[in-house]
């Protein structure tokens, strides 16, 4: 009885931190300074144009976004409301698993680690891929174990299956799933029976399917996405690169879990490998999930930098297996006991981190750095003001066939989603014969009208844009301020009578 109260009390925590962590987030969305990040607009951009696939990416977040727009109208929080949402049921997802796993206090702590993690307030606040990523993979685990669970019941296999399908329309990380599933298998004797039965290779080839539309739709774009994906994998080709992308990083994952907190997990990790036969059922599924592919990304950086994001969905497992172990749990009971004395200390840095990330976006704009590189909301702001600028400039202009052309792909998103009315921006690309994002795959404007060209200062026009106006002159000099360090530069042209767009 007293268990049974004891599990009570942990869920009602839980639900408790669900609500408030919702109910924040969704507020945040209302109050933020902030404009949408370059990608935000970009991927937006693609919910306009719907399609099976899209330059860099499968179609996931364009229908996401296309869909949001569609019930909420195209708006900030529309754009960013379903990052909220998964990143809510993402928790739910982390709490059942550790709540089957262990028990309801380990799920609380679990949740709670994700919950501060300072990368947690980028990545479900920014609605880009990771969001809907993270999602999927919190749910295929939960669904996986219960399977395992249940001795591989049709249901639970059909839902894991069924997320990582989905996952894989959000992002390719999503094929690392089976393969480590596969090799909990193998490595595991009360589980390796599985191996013998169909189930582990329909987790393997199954999502697969939910691909075909993508790569059909690859297969008449030159397989622009495989070209775009295997470029993140190239290397350096310097040895002595490894003295920067290593420490970089590390450092990336010390901020975005948290420093004490991502110590306390790797020196966990590293003391339960060096013992991997001897650990129960649990502990590999969860050190599998988190340690090994953390170990494959390390050594990634040793030849080329690794995008702070990239592991997201490795830390699932690796907040649940550090919550057992805080929790005293009889599996881990042994592993690092000294250490627990500093997890309240990873606890209080945590929250420290959580709500400096929250104050910083109000406050660093008033400071010297605000607005400059070293404000690390740079890229976030000026936008709207951008908006506003083009399109008095855009409303003064006799006809209404005038269209705008930006000659930087992060321009002509921002561009398309601030400009009154959301109009078509067109992006120049001056290597006309090389797809450098989506604007290079949609069609050209038609011939004859005017339009507006958005100039980032200093880069200039060169003379195949000058080439397809009849005539250019200059407009404006724009000034954005973001801040007191930094402002956002651009030079407007009026291009008449467009005479052919090259395609």
């Amino acid at each position: 009885m007293k268990d049974d109260v004891t599990e009570i009390k942990w869920q009602r925590w839980f639900w408790w931190l669900l609500t408030a962590v919702t109910v924040w987030r969704l507020a945040y969305l209302f109050i933020t300074p902030l404009d949408l990040v370059p990608d935000e607009a970009y991927y937006w951009d693609w919910g306009r144009h719907l399609a099976w696939g899209y330059y860099s990416k499968p179609p996931m977040i364009a229908w996401i976004n296309a869909l949001s727009s569609a019930m909420l109208g195209a708006t900030p929080f529309s754009v960013r409301l379903p990052a909220v949402l998964c990143g809510s049921l993402t928790l739910i997802a982390l709490y059942g698993l550790a709540c089957r796993m262990f028990d309801a206090r380990t799920a609380f702590w679990s949740v709670t680690l994700a919950v501060l993690a300072p990368g947690s307030a980028g990545i479900n606040l920014i609605m880009t891929i990771d969001a809907p990523l993270v999602c999927c993979w919190a749910l295929a685990l939960y669904f996986l174990w219960r399977g395992l669970e249940d001795d591989g019941r049709p249901l639970w296999i059909f839902l894991t299956i069924l997320a990582c399908g989905i996952g894989l329309l959000a992002k390719q990380m999503m094929l690392f799933f089976p393969l480590i599933t596969l090799l909990y298998l193998a490595l595991n004797p009360d589980k390796c029976h599985h191996l013998r039965r169909p189930w582990p290779y329909l987790l393997l080839i199954v999502p697969l399917i939910f691909l075909f539309p993508d790569l059909w739709w690859n297969s008449q774009h030159g397989w622009i996405t495989m070209h775009h994906t295997a470029h993140h994998f190239e290397g350096n080709h310097t040895f002595w690169r490894l003295l920067t992308t290593l420490p970089d990083f590390i450092g990336s994952q010390l901020l975005l879990i948290a420093p004490l907190t991502w110590i306390i997990f790797i020196a966990l990790a590293v003391a339960m490998a060096r013992r991997f036969r001897a650990l129960a059922g649990e502990v590999k599924f969860l050190l599998l999930f988190s340690a090994l592919p953390l170990v494959i990304f390390t050594l990634m950086s040793l030849r080329q930098r690794i995008n702070a994001n990239w592991p997201a969905v490795f830390y699932c497992t690796a907040f649940v297996l550090t919550a057992a172990w805080v929790t005293d749990r009889p599996l881990l009971r042994k592993t690092l006991a000294s250490w627990r004395r500093l997890f309240p200390w990873a606890v209080y840095s945590a929250i420290f981190l959580s709500l400096l990330v929250y104050f910083l976006t109000f406050y660093v704009g008033y400071t010297a750095l605000g607005g400059g590189p070293k404000d690390p909301f740079h890229r976030l702001k000026g936008w709207h003001e951008l908006g506003i600028e083009v399109s008095a400039i855009l409303q003064e202009q006799p006809g209404n066939k005038n269209i705008i052309v930006a000659v930087s792909r992060q321009t002509a998103s921002e561009l398309a989603f601030y400009v009154k009315g959301q109009p078509q921006v067109y992006l120049w690309n001056n290597r006309r014969h090389t797809v450098s994002s989506q604007y290079d795959l949609w069609p050209g404007p038609t011939s004859g009208g005017n339009a507006l060209l958005v100039v980032e200062k200093g880069k200039g026009i060169n003379s195949g844009l000058r080439r397809v106006f009849q005539h250019l002159e200059l407009l404006k000099e724009l000034r954005i301020p973001m801040g007191p360090a930094a402002s956002r530069d651009y030079t407007v042209y009026l291009g008449r009578n467009l005479l052919e767009w090259p395609q």
